[in-house]
């Protein structure tokens, strides 16, 4: 039996073909940069949307205020931004879970 070394904590423990799968866990400095990152997408959304509010009162009063438009744009960029990132990010930390699998098929007897 060979034991394989994964990142997929839904693999872990299982025995697939006669193979026991097991989880190697993303370093926790990685861990902790996604984490700091999504905290700081976050922050960008909240503020973006607090922005959207208070430009559209605006908006709603000088309708023809082209600056009020471009902020409005851009706040909304930024929204879109924060959303499209936080994806990219989750299919990183996968591609790194998938490349650690790949790396680490460096397969050891089990006995």
């Amino acid at each position: 039996m060979f034991h394989y070394l994964l990142t997929n904590p839904q693999l872990n423990g299982r025995i697939k073909n006669g193979v026991k799968l097991s989880i190697m866990p993303i370093p926790s400095e990685i861990t902790q940069l996604v984490q700091r990152v999504n905290q700081e997408l976050d922050q960008i959304e909240q503020d973006a949307t607090e922005g959207l509010t208070l430009a559209r009162a605006i908006l709603n009063q000088f309708p023809e205020n082209f600056i009020v438009v471009q902020l409005l744009a851009f706040l909304n960029t930024s929204i879109f931004y924060a959303e499209t990132s936080r994806t990219w990010i989750q299919t990183r930390v996968e591609d790194i879970s998938d490349s650690q699998v790949s790396r680490e098929q460096v397969i050891q007897e089990a006995g």
